[in-house]
């Protein structure tokens, strides 16, 4: 009975040893119960002793999705989950399995909230700029087509030159008209008075 009772002292006393023996969570960023009110890409678990490379970590929102990890990374007593995106705002829990050095297998849990304030999109810009900037070129375009402008301007110079060709056709029309004229005037004068010696001379 006194081997019973001793043994029965003997596990008592060493089963507090054994259960400070596991390797417990020592701190975590974010903390538990932590609302985090900027971007958030990491969960990161500090452990009071070194754990093995084999501890993992996994974080699920309020609606059971899990939340993609891009990497988990074991340093030393610190276990480090890291997303490709920064969290979306809402609720979450990192639920961790770790192996301490005694290689026993220890789980616990980490809820946290995301409240970060939301960046506004980029204003597009606008039409109007746009707009703007084409004014220079329409500019180039009116200087282009001056040259064209001149090109009109020597249209009724040629015109005027054509008009003054023919004007010029009536003119020398009239003056061979009146040229013939005065030479029928002196050649009936002449005959006229041919005819009147001749007649003269018949009389006599």
């Amino acid at each position: 009975m006194k081997k019973v009772v001793l043994m029965l002292v003997l596990f008592l006393l060493l089963m507090p040893g054994a259960a400070f023996a596991h390797t417990h969570l020592e701190s975590s960023l974010p903390a538990d119960g932590e609302e985090v009110t900027t971007e958030l890409t990491e969960v990161q678990l500090t452990f009071e002793g070194p754990i093995e490379q084999l501890s993992t970590v996994e974080v699920v929102s309020e609606n059971g999705d899990k939340v993609e990890l891009a990497s988990t990374e074991v340093e030393g007593n610190v276990l480090t989950g890291t997303t490709s995106a920064p969290f979306a705002n809402g609720n979450y829990t990192a639920n961790w399995t770790i192996i301490g050095e005694d290689g026993h297998e220890v789980t616990g849990s980490v809820a946290f909230t995301v409240n970060a304030p939301e960046t506004a999109p980029e204003a597009d810009t606008p039409p109007a700029e746009e707009n703007n900037e084409d004014t220079p070129v329409s500019n180039e375009d009116q200087g282009t087509e001056e040259p064209a402008a001149d090109s009109s301007t020597e249209a009724p110079a040629g015109e005027a030159a054509e008009n003054t060709a023919e004007t010029a056709q009536p003119e020398t029309a009239s003056g061979f008209n009146n040229t013939a004229l005065w030479i029928g005037i002196v050649a009936a004068i002449v005959i006229a008075g041919v005819y009147v010696a001749m007649r003269k001379r018949g009389k006599k």
